[in-house]
């Protein structure tokens, strides 16, 4: 469920360019991740790591335009 949260806040952030939905999105895909990093938890541990990696490249990729 928290993956999906912070999947959509990331996408949502896309759209509206809003860093708070951004921070959200980083919020909810750590608690997925190490949620889903549990023995036998989530066969799609893959698939939430790889949100988290995309909601910290859009951090990095907007701090990066802030300079």
């Amino acid at each position: 469920m928290q993956a999906n949260l912070g999947n959509s806040l990331r996408i949502r952030f896309e759209l509206t360019g809003s860093q708070h939905d951004l921070d959200e999105a980083i919020d909810a895909s750590r608690e997925a991740a190490i949620w889903a990093s549990r023995p036998l938890r989530d066969p799609q541990l893959a698939q939430v790591l790889s949100n988290f990696g995309l909601a910290l490249l859009a951090r990095f990729e907007l701090a990066g335009s802030q300079k």
